[in-house]
């Protein structure tokens, strides 16, 4: 049976979610081919229709979650209102919910532990990723008037890279949720927007009240 060219791009692409969110979650190297074809309602005999390897896979995989991820960002970065865009980002960057949730979240602190596990292809392709991601916070902090953009981007993403991966690393929920909150802060005022508040869910919905122990 013959599929057309829209049916196979929409199976490679179903492919793809699923492989970039189990890799995020689990690691590249305890997510099989298998795997990744049953949760996509597939089977193994399909995979080499779309990749040519695992590791081919993944390297594509390592594009898609930067599209899912950061697509609208980099969309909007020439639109938004400068200053709201940056604190909505790093809200959302330092958010328990992106803290609980890293198969949908930003692929650098993930992939970073990853490395030995990734092809040079797939090494290249999450440098340029993390490159386009520092490149949209410098336009940002450009329009914003921001001194140094670039130096600034750099300085103020590795601090919230640095802070999730953190956070994630600490058992205990109010003391991952507090080193969050620090780097918020020390982020947001860095770069001149502590006064923006934004809608973002800061806290993931079952976690429990500042007050109480979660």
């Amino acid at each position: 049976m013959r599929y057309s060219s829209g049916h196979k791009a929409r199976t490679r692409a179903r492919i793809l979610t699923e492989a970039s969110r189990a890799i995020r979650r689990q690691g590249v190297d305890k997510v099989g081919v298998a795997d990744v074809m049953s949760a996509a309602g597939l089977t193994v005999g399909g995979f080499y229709s779309h990749f040519a390897s695992k590791d081919d896979l993944v390297a594509h995989a390592v594009d898609h979650m930067f599209q899912e991820r950061y697509e609208r960002f980099h969309a909007l970065v020439e639109v938004d209102e400068p200053r709201a865009a940056i604190a909505k980002f790093f809200d959302g960057y330092l958010s328990m919910m992106h803290r609980s949730h890293p198969e949908t979240g930003c692929p650098i602190p993930s992939l970073t532990s990853e490395l030995v596990h990734l092809s040079d292809e797939g090494r290249v392709r999450l440098t340029n990723g993390m490159g386009g991601v520092v490149g949209d916070l410098t336009r940002l902090l450009d329009r914003a008037g921001i001194e140094n953009p670039e130096e600034a981007a750099s300085a103020a993403f590795s601090e919230a890279l640095g802070a999730l991966v953190l956070s994630r690393m600490t058992i205990d929920p109010k003391a991952s949720e507090k080193i969050l909150q620090r780097a918020r802060k020390s982020v947001k005022r860095r770069l001149g927007v502590e006064d923006i508040e934004t809608r973002i869910p800061l806290r993931h919905r079952s976690a429990a009240p500042a007050a109480a122990s979660p």
